[in-house]
């Protein structure tokens, strides 16, 4: 079972099981003019996908850099029934 695509130019950034994860994602400047950087919660702005899904594509030539931090916003062991 491949887990990304083997179109040329695909490639594997980051991977967590981690629903309460924040990614920082820093861009390159382009073209002169900087591109703020982005926060998305993983529990927002990923949907859960199945076994055949290949991800969430991003425009790598973009990215300078990706961070995963711990949510502060997740709630705690004890909330979600852990």
């Amino acid at each position: 079972m491949l887990i990304i695509s083997e179109a040329q130019g695909s490639q594997l950034e980051t991977v967590t099981n981690d629903e309460f994860v924040i990614a920082e994602i820093k861009f390159r400047q382009e073209k002169g003019k900087e591109i703020p950087d982005e926060k998305l919660k993983a529990a927002e702005a990923v949907p859960i996908m199945g076994i055949k899904a290949q991800g969430k594509p991003l425009n790598y030539a973009r990215i300078k850099e990706i961070q995963l931090v711990p949510d502060p916003d997740a709630p705690k062991t004890s909330e979600i029934g852990v």
